[in-house]
């Protein structure tokens, strides 16, 4: 309720408070039993309108908007721009919603207890204060002096609404009533004192009515509290007053307010100066009479005391024809001498200014009498009474009891209750009556001070002017209160304490206050003797030291420095300590390492090797495996990080123990070989055991029989098998044949092998065979059963057929056996298919249904086209050739056909030759077993188990890595299938770690030039609009090559090795839990705990970033806990690292890619590739993890879907981290930087963009996009509100300058220009986005802090990096600079100084020091840190950056050409501009102007800024006829200067830039061109002295054209800049229009820099036609 009624929109607060409210708290027993509220000093001539930038009280426009509810209709209110008091102000108030707090309004009135008639009543008083805003008056007919309404209607309805008589009211307002004795005279008012009298009206009836509605607040609020307070209650009071008020335009209202003000500041003053004193007095201090504070009783004086100027306003009130003017004239003639009075400068205005205590106000008086006078008509009284609404009855009598107990209270009564005198007449009289009614109240109080600061004046969160809150804290006594307490001791401590904190561990005494007073002052003796004190800085009072403030800081900096220094001498003894703890842990350990090597026999061999022999055949197999616990044992224990052991120890153990775990790992498999039943396993553990040279035994000797076994055994039971499953008679003979040839025999298990469970294949054998000859028996029974009937028939015929019918019955029989021999023949041509179809699982087989001509064709078109090389074999073997192709068309009696048919034999020997020839073990070892079961002949197979044999040697496997020849520009894709074979198989056998990974790393490189120059990865890009990849293949092998090359991300060659890498960091609690785990293992999978280190090899000053970074991760995927806040800033972190430091970038990428991989939380899962999008859209890696991160993204874009489809429900959480991954992918192809051609896709492009400060941005806008536009959108990005400073500029790989760009260009043309730069010269562009111009005027804004940070960065980096040496200061400058920067940069400068930062030393002192010797640098090393060291103490310790910042860079600013671009050149010699063929400017002036008086040609460096063009000499010879010329765009001229058409001629030709909407541009640009030129005025003496040696002069001019041209035969290998000046040619000459010809290779930029120069000085775009 208070808010609605009493608040108000000002200019500096939206809902500010227009009245100063008591809250009076009762509090018993700890709880709040009630509170009451009084109001002073009410803004009632707010009611009657409002200023510019201000609004009346919210009421009335809550009102106004709810007009349309049912109990408001009846109002019939209008819109607020109908209403006089409001439409003078503004109608919105930005945040506040006048609607919806009309219903709280509404519910807080009801909370009160008005029922729907008292709100009704309540709003039509308001409604009628806004009627009587619309009656206007104008003079009465016929000349007299009455008044009358222009409009009856408003009045009428303000009537209405009080429920009062219309023809009353209308009477209040236009006549006025005097009291003479006992009677009253009426007279007619005039048109302004009618205004006077309805403003009287409105104003005391919206006082009487907040006045009710505090009565009706106190009384619910203070009903519970009453007996409370007859009960003792406490009191706490609250005072809630507007602080001081300083506008553009201060009335009576600001006059009101700070009068206020300046008494509680007087009151402030005065009790904190009596705190001070009564607190000096109470520990026996005896005051200075320098101890003074600010007093404001002249002020106080002046306003409000007897003839101020409150009486002379309410004097001036009383005169009949007084005005504003008038006041102001007495004011200034009653106090005009005064101190604190200030007058106007120019008389005739209603003026004047007070120096207030806050600061100095100007008051503007034009309208103080009206606002000032209350002329409330006295029969108003008598009129309300006869209202018909209570509430309307009520307001007068509340008021008059009010006015008239204050009255007595006060004083101003002195003729009685009933006196005409009671009352208050005016709006001051009645505010001061107020004043005097708080402060009263406020002095019988115990105070206690809140000053409420506003951050800014734009009423916006999150911004902080500090200009604004200086003063605020200025105004409100803040800094006064510190300037009083620091007159005195500022500092105060108890003797306890005092003790404790100087002390350093000095005990007080035991709990007597006299003993620890003792001891304070002892302990002060001591400090004042060793610091040299002065008297009086420190003072002892009966329970507190009292210390000066100087004082304190420096018994505080020598505290801190022996603190310091007892630090250093505790950790020198403790890493004594740690040191003398370690050796003694480290000597056993190290003892023990030595048996255990010494016992290999390993101490003997030389200091150099560190790759020991074989050990088992030292050990023997059964002392190698305790002896391997043991060593590994006592290497776990020396190998932890502090323990002073020898590294050569730690390696050779280290070496041993990976030689003892490769052999005792052969051994175990040599071992467990005894019962394989695989002869290519076998074969593979005799192998490795002979690489390795383990122990010669017999179970070696066993294996290779059983190997021989097993070849010759398991094709036969494989047919056997087949034969069993087909019932064949012939197969099974076949099989009976083979088994004879071997030795062995199907009727017995003699000699075969028992593990191969031949028992039941032998009974099955038996058994068909049994049953064979069965069915044979039978057949041969009814074979001679039908003869013999044939017989018997034949012997019944006729005699002379018999021996016909014997000749023929040996025929028939004949012919019965070709009939079974085809039928087979059939059988055993389907036997391969049959026998495929009936094979049991798990056994080897590869069923490929094709053609032996089409195999065979394949396979000697692919042999004729690619001729295979094997390198690498062993120097005691054979060399290895490729299988021939005669082995393929052997005959078909010469091979086995037992299982597979002569097909499938040809194509597993093509298998065969395919994976030999690439070195493919798994593949070959696959095959091997298949072709062995298929029954191939074993003198085809000799050669591939050759090759097999071969890849388990390590020596090998490093001979043919090291011969693999990879061509650079396109290797060959089976020279990398070979190379990446050998990496993965010498990893399998734990070779040598560091070759795998160079040949893996090799491998990588090869695939992407492959892709990079393969046709159809060209043709995927261009089609798809995307960058070249290693994975935009078509070819099923590359695809393959690419994924086996980059799916292990150990082979990063940036990736730290896995055994030289720390680990996490754990707790001491869990390292022990932790410790099962291999160290290796967790590298590149998820964890919860902290990194020791980085994962990638990285500079020792990023270390501490990438652990800070990898936390940042935990806390964001939520693997630490934290809340959201710091989740969300360590995300940001995340992102900021990546962008700004291009050297740390694949360490955050490599840390995402570990905390992805084996992550159990889904959340965690999710949150993590939500940041790896981030990352990848703010800056991609390196070309060389790319390729790993896009197999990453691909592995989960295709895994993750096809998991969730196996699943019986359908999991979002998977298409989602399918969507991120693809997202990923997407970004990748379009969001490498610097490649705008190759980054389109559709309408958008992807640019990077680089800061001053080594940040990146990534955008992604409209190719149709201007730069200015994405300079706009730039300033969003990075929290940059003024964006037009800056522009952008190009860079190339081997430029260091970048070159300003136009703001109109495109991107498209930009993406365009530097494809064919690309194209021409192999360099790749880039963006930069950095200040056009740095001004020298210019200051840091505090309201936009990154603006401010990028132009430092910017200036600092101009500073370091000037060429020319007339641009070094002073001496004195020079160090000040230098000093100024140490000072911002670091808090250590003199260990960045003397400890290793030469460079930074001599870039800031670099004109200085080549004047010096060495031995008079580092006299000027230590005068610059004595200079840091003065500027610490006179700004203090703790200066806002923003403030160092500022200071630095005035001292920039103070050097010549501050933040100018500058380029090297050299002029022509006029004698040979006249013969230049080609010309830069049109029409070029025939005379030329030489820059140097001696020389024809000489070097300088061209500076161009915001002024104009600068020319200067390029050497320190500076003397000796060379000058330094100025020529400007703008300079003081002469009005009657003959140059004036030459400017007004070329202002005619000028065109705006293309694409400037300013219709002003041509206007300005004429104005500007057409003044006169300027007339340079030297003294002849200047010019005199630089023709005689001396100070060269330092002539100007004016810049009227320039030209360039990029190519001029006439200057090879440079550019050609031209310029025309308006300058004199000699000393004696008059100014005259000249010729400076230039040879520069940046001709064409530094003619578009000086257009651009002038577009920024005319507020124009840059373009370029």
């Amino acid at each position: 309720v208070l808010e609605a009624f009493g608040n108000a929109m000002t200019v500096r607060n939206h809902n500010s408070s227009r009245f100063v409210k008591w809250l009076d708290f009762l509090v018993f027993e700890d709880r709040l039993q009630g509170c009451q509220i009084q109001q002073y000093l009410l803004e009632v001539t707010r009611v009657c309108g409002a200023g510019r930038g201000e609004r009346g009280y919210h009421i009335f426009f809550q009102l106004l908007q709810a007009r349309s509810e049912l109990e408001l209709r009846e109002l019939q209110l209008e819109d607020a721009r109908q209403y006089r008091f409001l439409s003078g102000g503004e109608l919105i108030a930005p945040g506040i919603d006048d609607a919806a707090c009309f219903t709280e309004t509404k519910d807080a009135l009801a909370t009160l207890g008005f029922a729907d008639t008292g709100r009704t009543e309540l709003f039509r008083v308001l409604a009628a204060i806004l009627s009587f805003g619309n009656c206007t008056f104008c003079p009465v007919t016929g000349g007299g002096d009455g008044a009358c309404l222009e409009a009856e209607a408003p009045a009428k309805r303000a009537a209405e609404l009080l429920g009062l008589e219309a023809e009353a009211m209308e009477h209040c307002m236009l006549v006025k009533r005097i009291a003479v004795g006992r009677d009253f005279v009426e007279t007619a008012l005039r048109p302004d004192k009618a205004v006077a009298a309805r403003d009287g009206i409105s104003k005391f009836l919206y006082g009487a009515l907040f006045q009710f509605l505090i009565q009706r607040l106190n009384a619910e609020l203070h009903a519970a509290g009453r007996d409370a307070r007859s009960r003792g209650a406490c009191s706490i009071g609250i005072l809630d007053i507007a602080g001081f008020e300083s506008f553009e335009r201060n009335s009576l209202e600001q006059l009101l307010i700070n009068v206020s003000n300046e008494h509680l500041q007087q009151f402030f003053n005065n009790h904190v100066f009596q705190a001070e004193l009564e607190d000096y007095t109470r520990e026996g201090l005896l005051v200075g009479d320098d101890f003074e504070f600010k007093d404001s009783s002249d002020i106080l004086t002046l306003v409000d005391g007897r003839g101020g100027v409150f009486d002379i306003l309410d004097e001036e009130n009383t005169i009949p024809k007084a005005t504003d003017l008038s006041f102001v004239t007495k004011v200034l003639g009653s106090h005009g001498q005064h101190p604190r009075l200030m007058k106007p400068k120019f008389g005739g205005h209603a003026k004047f200014g007070v120096h207030h205590f806050a600061g100095t106000v100007l008051y503007t008086c034009e309208g103080f009498l009206e606002k000032n006078s209350d002329q409330t008509p006295e029969d108003f009284a008598a009129l309300l009474s006869t209202s018909k609404f209570e509430l309307v009855r009520s307001l007068w009598k509340e008021e008059a009891a009010a006015a008239s107990a204050g009255a007595v209270q006060k004083g101003y009564n002195k003729g009685g209750p009933n006196s005409r005198k009671a009352k208050c007449k005016s709006t001051t009289s009645k505010f001061r009556a107020s004043l005097r009614e708080l402060l009263e109240k406020i002095q019988a109080a115990e105070p206690h001070f809140v000053r409420c600061i506003k951050p800014n004046s734009e009423k916006v969160p999150e911004l902080f002017d500090s200009a604004m809150v200086m003063n605020q804290l200025r105004q409100s006594g803040v800094l006064e209160t510190i300037r009083i307490r620091q007159q005195g001791y500022s500092i105060r401590v108890l003797f306890e304490d005092f003790t404790k904190r100087f002390g350093l561990g000095r005990q007080s005494g035991a709990g007597s206050q006299q003993s620890a007073r003792v001891d304070a002052e002892a302990l002060i003796q001591k400090l004042t003797d060793q610091h040299k004190l002065e008297s009086g800085a420190i003072v002892v009072g009966k329970s507190k030291v009292f210390l000066k403030a100087w004082a304190a800081d420096k018994l505080e900096a020598a505290k801190n420095l022996r603190i310091f220094q007892i630090a250093v001498r505790v950790q020198a003894l403790m890493r004594r300590r740690l040191v003398q703890k370690k050796i003694a842990e480290a000597e056993p350990l190290a003892n023990k390492l030595r048996d255990c090597l010494r016992r290999m026999g390993l101490l003997e061999t030389s200091c150099g090797e560190t790759q020991p022999g074989p050990l088992m055949r030292q050990l023997g197999p059964e002392v190698a495996p305790p002896a391997m616990e043991e060593l590994e044992t006592a290497l776990s224990a020396a190998s932890r990080p502090g323990l002073p052991i020898s590294q050569q120890l730690l390696q050779l153990a280290s070496a041993a123990s990976e030689r003892l775990a490769k052999e005792l790992k052969a051994w175990r498999h040599l071992q467990n070989s005894a019962s394989c039943t695989d002869p290519v396993e076998i074969m593979k553990a005799v192998v490795r055991a002979k690489d390795l040279e383990l122990p010669s035994t017999a179970l070696i000797q066993e294996l290779n029989q059983r190997c021989d076994a097993l070849r010759s055994q398991l094709p036969l039971l494989g047919a056997l098998r087949a034969a069993l499953q087909q019932g064949s008679d012939e197969q099974l003979a076949d099989v009976a044949a083979d088994a004879s040839n071997h030795g062995l025999s199907l009727a017995s298990p003699a000699g075969w092998l028992q593990d191969l469970d031949v028992e039941s294949l032998l009974a099955g054998a038996r058994e068909q065979q049994k049953q064979t000859q069965q069915r044979r028996q039978q057949q041969q029974q009814q074979q001679q059963q039908q003869q013999q009937q044939r017989q018997q028939q034949h012997q019944q015929q006729q005699p002379h057929q018999q021996p016909q019918q014997q000749s023929e019955e040996p025929t028939e029989v004949v012919h019965q056996r070709p009939e079974r021999t085809d039928t087979i023949e059939h059988k055993q041509s389907e036997r391969p298919n049959e026998a495929e179809q009936q094979r049991q699982p798990g056994q080897p087989h590869e069923a490929h249904q094709q053609h032996a001509s089409e195999v065979k064709g394949k396979q000697q078109s692919k042999h004729s086209e690619d001729s295979v090389k094997h390198h690498g074999v062993l120097s005691g073997a054979a060399s290895l050739p490729p299988p021939s192709s005669s082995g393929y068309s052997s005959s078909r009696e010469g091979r086995k056909r037992a299982i597979t048919g002569e097909v499938g034999q040809i194509h597993l020997l093509s298998s065969l030759k395919e994976a030999a020839e690439t070195y493919e073990a798994a593949a070959l070892e696959q095959l091997l077993k298949e072709a062995i079961f298929a029954g191939v002949d074993d003198d085809e197979l000799k050669e591939f188990h050759h090759v097999l044999q071969l890849l388990q040697t390590e020596s090998f496997l490093h001979q043919a890595i090291q011969e693999i020849h990879v061509d650079q520009s396109c290797p060959k894709l089976v020279s990398l299938k070979r190379l990446q074979n050998l990496s993965h198989q010498l990893r399998m056998l734990q070779g040598d770690e560091d070759l795998a990974r160079a040949a893996a790393i090799a491998v990588q490189h090869g695939t992407r030039r492959r892709s990079l120059n393969s046709a159809t990865a060209n043709e995927f890009a261009a089609t798809r609009n995307r960058l070249k990849s290693a994975f935009d293949v078509s070819d099923e092998a590359e695809y393959q090559l690419a994924c086996s090359a980059f799916k292990d991300l150990r082979s990063f060659s940036k990736l730290k090795g896995q055994g030289r890498w720390r680990g996490h960091r754990t707790s001491q609690m869990i390292r022990l839990e932790l410790s099962q785990i291999r160290h290796a293992d967790g590298m590149l999978e998820h964890s919860k705990l902290s990194i020791g280190e980085s994962l990638t090899k990285l500079l020792r000053s990023r270390e501490s970033a990438a652990v800070k970074n990898f936390k940042n991760i935990l806390c964001w995927m939520g693997d630490k806990p934290a809340q959201e806040c710091q989740r969300i800033a360590s995300k940001e972190n995340v992102l900021s690292l990546v962008s700004s430091d291009p050297i740390i970038r694949d360490e955050v990428f490599v840390q995402m890619l570990k905390q992805l991989t084996s992550n159990p939380s889904r959340r965690s899962q999710w949150l993590g590739w939500q940041l790896l999008l981030q990352l990848c859209k703010a800056a991609p890696p390196s070309d060389e993890l790319v390729e790993f991160l896009r197999y990453f993204c691909i592995q989960a874009a295709r895994k993750l879907p096809a998991q969730e489809a196996a699943g019986d429900q359908k999991d979002a959480h998977a298409w989602q981290i399918a969507g991120l991954a693809s997202q990923c992918l997407d970004v990748l192809a379009v969001c490498q930087p610097a490649r705008c051609d190759e980054e389109k896709s559709g309408d958008m492009v992807g640019v990077c963009v680089y800061l001053i400060d080594g940040r990146s941005q990534n955008l992604f806008v409209p190719v149709a996009t201007t730069l200015r536009q994405m300079s706009e959108l730039m300033g969003k990005r990075v929290w940059v509100k003024n964006w037009q400073d800056f522009a952008f500029f190009q860079a190339t790989d081997k430029s260091d300058v970048p070159r300003i760009l136009p703001d109109q260009l495109a991107v498209s043309e930009l993406c365009t220009l530097w494809k064919q730069l690309r194209d021409a010269t192999s360099l790749q562009g880039h963006l930069h986005w950095h200040r056009r111009f740095l001004k020298p005027q210019e200051l840091l804004l505090a309201s936009d802090p990154y603006h401010a940070a990028l132009t430092f960065r910017q200036a600092v980096q101009w500073h370091l990096r000037r060429p020319a040496p007339c641009q070094a200061g002073s001496p004195e400058q020079e160090l000040a600079a230098a000093a100024a920067l140490l000072w911002l940069d670091s808090d250590s400068p003199a260990q960045k100084v003397l400890q290793g930062e030469e460079k930074l030393f001599e870039q800031l002192l670099k004109f200085q020091m080549n004047r010096l010797k060495p031995r008079e640098q580092a006299g000027m090393r230590q005068t610059l840190l004595q200079k840091v060291k003065e500027v610490r103490q006179r700004e203090g310790p703790r200066v806002p950056q923003m403030r160092r910042m500022g200071r630095a860079l005035r001292l920039l600013q103070s050097f010549r050409f501050f933040g100018a671009h500058h380029w090297l050149a050299k002029q022509i010699a006029p004698a040979k501009t006249a013969g230049l063929q080609l010309q830069a400017v049109a029409s070029p002036p025939e005379r030329s102007l030489s820059l140097h008086q001696r020389q024809t040609e000489p070097e300088v460096i061209i500076f161009v800024d915001a002024q104009g063009l600068h020319v200067v000499p390029a050497d320190s010879s500076s003397d000796h006829g060379s000058c330094q010329w100025s020529f400007m765009f703008k300079a003081p001229i002469s009005e009657n200067d003959s140059a004036a058409s030459t400017f007004q001629s070329s202002s005619s030709s000028y065109q705006a830039p293309k694409g400037s909407s300013d219709p002003g541009a041509r206007s300005r640009v004429s104005s500007m061109l057409s003044e006169s030129a300027v007339t340079v005025q030297r003294r002849m003496s200047e010019w005199h002295e630089g023709e005689n040696g001396g100070p060269a002069g330092r002539p100007s001019g004016r810049l009227l054209r320039w030209g360039a041209l990029g190519a001029c035969s006439d200057v090879p290998g440079r550019g050609l800049l031209q310029l025309v000046v308006h300058a004199p040619e000699s000393p004696r000459d008059k100014p005259t229009q000249l010729l400076v010809s230039l040879a520069c290779p940046a001709a064409l930029n530094a003619a578009f820099v000086v257009h651009c120069a002038l577009c920024e000085s005319l507020q124009l775009p840059t373009a370029c036609e």
